[in-house]
This record gives structure tokens, sequence and C-alpha cells, in this order.
């Protein structure tokens, strides 16, 4: 099952890239990772998730790139396709935003299609990386998926499905709680 999870965030990485950048991909690859495994990328996006699958499921996805200019790339690409001026992407806070709205997009459609298959879960909304780094978790699955567009540089996300595993920043996780309560669906208090 979280193959096919996996899959379904491929697929609207894919598509909401075209949609929002002009750009098509070429192939988008599914490779299993292991718990610890993840970007070794410090530039990028996060996406934090709690819900159930039969059980409590909690995880995150990341979408993050080696350097500042091979993000900048994917950036401007999705400035000029939203009708905004390309050197919004010049600056580390243009970029973070221009992916963040990317990976909201992409949040949406995924959070549709596996409500689909059963997997009820709250999304927190995209943060930068350096804001909640990467934690390593031990459990579940992982993957890491790469969407490659001719001429351009891919477009590397990581996901990671805890079950029963707190993960950080997640809703109802230890610590500072999500906006949307535990995946228990209590407010936090």
């Amino acid at each position: 099952m979280y193959h096919r999870l996996a899959e379904i965030l491929a697929v609207h990485a894919s598509q909401v890239l075209k949609a929002m950048s002009g750009l098509e991909a070429e192939r988008v690859v599914i490779a299993p990772a292991q718990a610890g495994d993840g970007p070794r990328h410090p530039l990028g996006v996060k996406v934090v998730f709690a819900g159930r699958l039969d059980e409590p499921l909690a995880g995150f996805f990341i979408c993050a790139f080696a350097d500042l200019a091979t993000a900048q790339e994917i950036a401007s690409a999705i400035a000029v396709k939203l009708g905004l001026d390309a050197r919004l992407a010049d600056d580390v806070d243009g970029t973070d935003s221009l992916l963040a709205e990317y990976l909201n997009t992409v949040t949406g459609r995924t959070c549709s299609d596996w409500a689909e298959l059963g997997l009820t879960a709250e999304f927190d909304p995209p943060m930068k990386l350096s804001e909640r780094p990467f934690e390593a978790q031990a459990g579940g699955a992982a993957f890491h998926l790469t969407v490659s567009v001719a001429g351009r540089p891919d477009v590397p996300i990581f996901l990671v499905f805890a079950p029963d595993v707190a993960v950080s920043g997640a809703p109802g996780a230890p610590g500072p709680p999500g906006p949307r309560g535990d995946a228990a669906g209590r407010s936090p208090s």
C-alpha cells in the first residue's frame, strides 16, 4: 500500500510541475529508501502529515535541492508560468515561497487521492527545511521520488511513512503541536 501512495504523490508531483512551470516530466522514478536516508540538501520545503490507514500513520515529504541555483531554476520557471517576475526566484525567500506553493498544490491533490484509498490525514502547510530539519525515522516505508525534466535539473522528493511512530512536528507528535491537533482529531490544548 505504501508504494501505491508513493505512486500517487509522484503522479501529482509530475502533473503539478507541468501545470505550474510548463516543464514536462520525461520520467518519474520511485525507489525505496531506508529509514535514516533522506535529502542531504538543506534547500527546499517539507510537508508533515498525520492520520489513519488501518492504524495511526504519520509522515512527511520533502522537496529538496542540492544547491540554490538548481532550486532557483525550477522556481523561476514556476514564477514565469504563474505570470510573476522570474526575478522573484533570485533570492532564497522567493525560491522558498515558489517551491512551497508547488508543494502545497501537490499536497492538495495527493490528499484527495490518498483519501480515496482510505488514508485520512491532515497536512501541515509547507515549511522551509531550515525551520524543521529532516528527522530520521524507523519503521514504515521511505521512498526517493525523482521527477526528471529534459534539459533541467531533476526535482527530488523524499517521502516517509511512519506507522505508529511520532514524527517530530506532525500534528499530535511530542513537542510543539501541529496546527490542527493530533491524529485522533483532538485539538491542541
